[in-house]
């Protein structure tokens, strides 16, 4: 990581800021993967990193004219800014002369105050002196204050209500809070945001639908979409809440890659992993999600369109089968040359299983159905029909035919907008741009590991997973050439 930051030289909290920043897109790696963290930052530069950190890249198409920053490369990111600072009362701090001026970090503290008041409830929590000694801002020292400043703010949370929260931004709208959470989650630093009292279910992925929305409107859409989950609620009825022993068939790189992200577990310890969830496109069942079907017209209108509407949900399969079977083995272990890891899993993880159905068999989700209509057909606001369409779409990965219970799957799931989910670092074979994932937020803990019948070198193997801290290790009981 940088190869201007070395270890030595900056501390670990420097060097999380730095990634912090590079990852909203403040700043940006050279071609040499350099950060420079002690060049100063000018004032164009600021409102830049500002314009990225609280909304994007601005329309290019709205440039600014007869403007004095006309002419610069961060014309519309100063445009921006000096928008923002006019609802303040405010002008720009800067003029043609100081363009390129290096900005001041008693500047930074004093702008940073103004922009996170009207985000901060808790406006104690802002230290009110800047205590900085050195005169001109470095990049160390920006990427510090930013996120300092946005971990008060995703903190918060903490403290406040969802609804409470969503009035703030009625009463103060000049920046999108709903924006600033999922780009500072996005940014790999945190976990999901915790709330003062607990919260209905997707409450996060519901505020990140909310973020389009017109701040007058959000508190009601937000009610709103708790009462689709009407759905979910019938959803945690059909399918029992499943605890106790889970396994996972992969193949041996599979297992090497989880163990090596854990960072390996101490000596004396379990490794714990965080599972990946898959996006539903990439199932390898082809009728997957066939076997609740809905017509155009119980989503309001026909798709007759062609924008494509790719799935929101990830999902994450395990088998609750305690005897190993062949065809397991073949499909998703690497035709037995793989390994079946064990997993105990309790409610926090939230595996539900799945139901088989024949083709005629679908009685018991009926109602769930009907429920779901009175959402989907909603043409009154369309994050509402979105949110509802989500949620039938990951009901539908609930369900499997019947020609699949030998696997006796549970699953996990979760709806996350694309944008927030991870990349992996390279495509499949014969694919053209890397899949998509979600990290599971609760580690699951290895209980023991079986070595496929087909195992090359067994005991080699076995010797690097005992390494790795595995309790147990053990080889397939089936016979399979």
């Amino acid at each position: 990581m940088f190869n201007d930051v070395k270890s030595e030289q900056y501390s670990k909290e420097d060097r999380k800021a730095i990634q912090f920043l590079l990852a909203m897109g403040g700043i940006a790696e050279d071609s040499h993967g350099a950060i420079y963290p002690q060049n100063s930052v000018s004032n164009e530069e600021f409102c830049m990193i500002l314009s990225n950190i609280f909304q994007g890249t601005p329309d290019l198409s709205n440039r600014a004219i007869s403007k004095f920053y006309a002419d610069s490369w961060a014309a519309p990111y100063i445009q921006y800014i000096e928008t923002l600072l006019k609802k303040l009362n405010q002008k720009l701090w800067f003029d043609a002369q100081s363009i390129n001026v290096p900005i001041s970090c008693r500047k930074i503290h004093e702008l940073l105050l103004h922009f996170f008041k009207t985000l901060i409830k808790d406006e104690e929590s802002l230290p009110q002196k800047d205590t900085c000694s050195q005169e001109n801002a470095s990049r160390l020292w920006v990427a510090k204050a930013i996120y300092e400043k946005c971990m008060d703010f995703y903190k918060q949370t903490e403290k406040f209500t969802v609804e409470e929260l969503l009035e703030f931004w009625k009463e103060n709208d000049l920046i999108n809070p709903c924006r600033l959470l999922g780009e500072i989650y996005s940014s790999g630093n945190v976990e999901p945001p915790k709330w003062k009292v607990k919260t209905k279910r997707n409450t996060f992925y519901k505020l990140l639908l909310l973020q389009k929305e017109d701040p007058e409107n959000v508190f009601e859409i937000y009610k709103k979409l708790n009462d689709v989950d009407r759905i979910e609620e019938r959803y945690d009825q059909i399918f029992p809440l499943y605890t106790g022993s889970t396994y996972h068939y992969t193949t041996l790189a599979a297992l090497y890659s989880m163990l090596d992200q854990s960072n390996a577990a101490r000596s004396g310890e379990i490794p714990q992993i965080k599972m990946f969830l898959s996006n539903a496109e990439y199932l390898n069942d082809p009728e997957e999600g066939s076997c609740i079907c809905f017509q155009d017209s119980d989503y309001g209108s026909a798709k007759s369109d062609m924008i494509v509407h790719p799935k929101s949900t990830y999902i994450i399969s395990l088998s609750k089968d305690k005897e190993e079977r062949l065809p397991m083995w073949v499909q998703y272990a690497d035709n037995g040359m793989g390994c079946r890891i064990k997993f105990e899993v309790n409610e926090s993880h939230n595996f539900r299983e799945i139901k088989y159905y024949s083709s005629k068999d679908m009685s018991e989700v009926s109602d769930l159905i009907n429920i779901a209509k009175e959402f989907l057909s909603c043409k009154e606001n369309s994050t509402i029909s979105q949110y509802a369409r989500d949620i039938v779409d990951k009901i539908r990965y609930q369900v499997k035919n019947e020609y699949y219970d030998h696997e006796q799957e549970v699953r996990f799931s979760i709806m996350q907008i694309p944008q927030l989910s991870k990349k992996f670092s390279a495509p499949r074979l014969g694919e053209s741009f890397p899949r998509l994932y979600y990290e599971l937020d609760t580690p699951l803990k290895i209980e023991s590991v079986t070595l496929g019948p087909k195992c090359p070198n067994p005991n080699a193997v076995a010797l690097f997973l005992y390494h790795c801290g595995i309790p147990s290790v053990e080889i397939s009981k089936i016979k399979y050439c």
